[in-house]
């Protein structure tokens, strides 16, 4: 540390880096950003339909629950990956473009706890699917939880289309 001079005051000026830009700029951190949401979120709207090909093309011993637990499980993890894609995805957007920062941000925060919470509503499912004994599966807690889970798939594309939507709003105003 040093002591600076100056006409109205005495002064002094630190040593530490924190205005020292050591990262991407913030252009380039905002494309990697969409990429990697983009990656993410493309590998969690696929994982369902990989999973659902493998199961069936691959012939193997299972248990009746397993089948619908597998896919459960999957299911929580592509509603995870899509969530956390779309908020990097919206992130970027919004430090890319400063004026569509409120919305899409918004947007973004809404895929992510409805990715979160249909990951653990899949996983809930899963394992009833896994501790169920016979095929008597009337039980409330079954249904609520897979309620909950299509509910936050249905929320997760809502904010994806609401959030696409006015990023777009943002283009066209001031390309």
């Amino acid at each position: 540390m040093r002591m600076v001079r100056s006409e109205e005051c005495l002064t002094t000026v630190s040593m530490s880096s924190a205005g020292v830009d050591v990262g991407f700029r913030p252009r380039e951190r905002a494309k990697l950003l969409i990429l990697i949401g983009a990656i993410l979120a493309f590998v969690g709207f696929a994982a369902p339909f990989v999973s659902f090909a493998l199961l069936f093309l691959v012939p193997i011993l299972t248990t009746p629950f397993l089948i619908p637990a597998i896919f459960a499980a999957i299911g929580a993890l592509g509603s995870l990956l899509v969530g956390i894609g779309g908020f990097l995805i919206f992130l970027g957007f919004a430090q890319a473009r400063q004026d569509s920062l409120p919305w899409t941000l918004a947007f973004g925060v809404v895929m992510v706890a409805a990715g979160v919470l249909g990951a653990l509503a899949g996983g809930i499912v899963a394992l009833l699917y896994l501790n169920s004994s016979n095929f008597n599966l009337d039980s409330g807690s079954l249904v609520l939880f897979s309620f909950v889970q299509v509910a936050t798939g249905v929320a997760l594309h809502a904010a994806l289309i609401g959030g696409l939507l006015a990023f777009a709003r943002t283009v066209l105003r001031k390309p």
